[in-house]
């Protein structure tokens, strides 16, 4: 009745145990619809780089290239032209990687896309997400979600019964701390960066079988 399908008979033993509550921020504490506040650098991509890019996030579901896509269209690509021709795959936790034409184009986090890490970078240069072929940047994605309307009185009643709660992200450390100040959770509660293994490996450190991870940041 609550569209929960609940997958193992031992849950409902195991979660009465529950002492700590880990969330991944991104379609969990927020909305999976994001906003791309830069989209003016969709204009300035040349054709052939607007179709890898369509290529890349046409099918894929996670939230930033269904934002990505939905930019694309509104901004004028037309879905029905040729789509480049390569072998794509997804390295989980980074990002999405295309082969083709002789060139790889990465699009996902900062050191993995570019082959560079965030703190060398202008202000002009640092996103949320990077589009690069062959290593060189090509452009930053500055990205805005939104966090849910129950999140706060989710997070409050979590803590009422006594429950420790943090967020595990791999987004930015900024968004993460702005995150966790506005659903009233201290600094070291909110770790932004973190790869699925991170998550996980941190999560393992914690848990003395008492530990609920809500979203999909551990896969």
């Amino acid at each position: 009745r609550k569209g929960v399908y609940v997958r193992s008979e031992s849950f409902w033993t195991r979660v009465r145990l529950v002492r700590k509550v880990i969330f991944d921020k991104t379609g969990t504490l927020t909305l999976e619809s994001l906003v791309l506040r830069n989209k003016e650098v969709l204009g300035s991509l040349s054709g052939e780089t607007r179709s890898i890019l369509y290529a890349m996030v046409r099918n894929n579901r996670h939230p930033v290239s269904s934002c990505l896509r939905e930019y694309l269209l509104a901004d004028g690509y037309d879905m029905t032209s040729p789509v480049p021709e390569g072998c794509l795959r997804e390295e989980t936790g980074q990002g999405l990687e295309f082969t083709t034409g002789g060139h790889v184009w990465r699009l996902g986090r900062a050191g993995w896309a570019e082959n560079r890490k965030i703190g060398g970078r202008d202000e002009q240069t640092v996103g949320d997400c990077y589009l690069a072929c062959d290593g060189n940047l090509v452009t930053p994605f500055d990205l805005k979600d939104s966090v849910r309307e129950d999140a706060r009185s989710a997070v409050a009643k979590l803590k009422e019964q006594g429950n420790e709660v943090f967020i595990l992200s791999g987004d930015r450390q900024e968004k993460v701390s702005s995150m966790t100040r506005l659903l009233g959770l201290s600094e070291k509660e909110g770790m932004g960066e973190r790869t699925p293994q991170q998550k996980a490996e941190w999560t393992q450190s914690v848990t003395k079988g008492d530990t609920l991870m809500h979203g999909d940041g551990q896969k």
